[in-house]
């Protein structure tokens, strides 16, 4: 009984942490499409975004640590490598702020893509998590493929923005209902 209730209350405040995430995100996203049409207004509001971004990310790292004590051997892996990855998005939303080496955390922040997606990958698989954390964990999963395919798309000029805008919101959902099911799967 006390490790479900551990479960359910790292779990929550994982999935609280991912609220931040995704509405900074989704901010981040709609003021540069809004930057695209103001010149100062949407990168100012585009940085405030961004430090939602780094203090959601920090809080995930946090409690990613905590999770990753819940769960059995092999799924400490793939929580280490979600965890990295959040180290990774810290350092490229940062880098990606300054306009010289932006290039550098965008490169940054698609590395920890790819370890997301190692990471939620193994954990779909898992033999030890709940079936309700697994099948979250799929979510999370997809939502990762298609926030990389709206990066990719994001860089086409102007169009590709709009895309990764919608692109984004759809992983942002699948994100949420991902989290969400892993948050209530204590068995």
């Amino acid at each position: 009984m006390e490790n479900k209730l551990q479960w359910q209350g790292v779990t929550q405040s994982l999935y609280q942490a991912i609220l931040i995430n995704v509405w900074s995100s989704i901010a981040a996203s709609l003021f540069a499409v809004i930057g695209v049409f103001t010149l100062g207004l949407g990168t100012v509001l585009s940085i405030l975004a961004s430090i939602g971004i780094v203090v959601a990310q920090v809080l995930l790292f946090i409690r990613l640590g905590a999770w990753k004590e819940l769960v059995q051997e092999p799924d400490k892996k793939a929580i280490g490598n979600i965890r990295t990855a959040m180290i990774l998005s810290v350092v490229g939303v940062v880098l990606g702020l300054i306009p010289v080496i932006g290039i550098i955390g965008g490169i940054l922040g698609l590395v920890a893509l790819i370890l997301q997606l190692m990471g939620y990958s193994s954990l779909k698989k898992s033999t030890t998590m709940p079936t309700n954390a697994k099948v979250g964990a799929g979510k999370v999963f997809t939502s990762q493929i298609i926030n990389i395919v709206g990066v990719v798309v994001g860089l086409i000029p102007v169009v590709g923005t709009f895309i990764e805008f919608i692109l984004s919101i759809v992983a942002f959902v699948m994100m949420l209902q991902g989290w969400k099911l892993i948050a209530n799967s204590a068995e």
